[in-house]
């Protein structure tokens, strides 16, 4: 529920959305990873529109449903732009660590832990 203590904290971190983020006085996000989301030709995609047709914050997200409309963005917030990408680019970074080491060939095990960390097997003194 609501918590007005909680607010008092952390509305400082929000604000109004930003007008380049509207598409006709309408503001679209992902489905997947609910960051901001815009269509590629400028419209308004319909209830069936693909993933192919809409840009998100996260880039890299399932396009397995059509990005959610908000039809009244004067009555929502939004993180500030930079806390939505500190919270993206870890997942970016990580997935593009695993995927040089795999091109490299190079073992690696999944550590356990709230942050993602590896330790690199059979390397030798490469």
């Amino acid at each position: 529920g609501w918590n007005r203590a909680v607010w008092s904290r952390v509305k400082n971190l929000y604000g109004p959305l930003p007008e380049f983020l509207l598409v006709d006085g309408d503001f679209l996000y992902c489905p997947s990873c609910r960051l901001p989301a815009l269509p590629r030709d400028g419209a308004v995609p319909g209830p069936s529109g693909t993933g192919a047709e809409v840009w998100c914050e996260g880039e890299d997200c399932p396009r397995d449903a059509p990005p959610q409309l908000i039809r009244e963005p004067d009555q929502a917030w939004i993180l500030q732009r930079s806390l939505r990408w500190y919270l993206v680019l870890p997942h970016r970074t990580d997935e593009a660590a695993r995927e040089t080491l795999e091109r490299a060939g190079v073992a690696y095990e999944t550590l356990p832990g709230l942050l993602p960390s590896y330790r690199l097997r059979d390397t030798g003194p490469r």
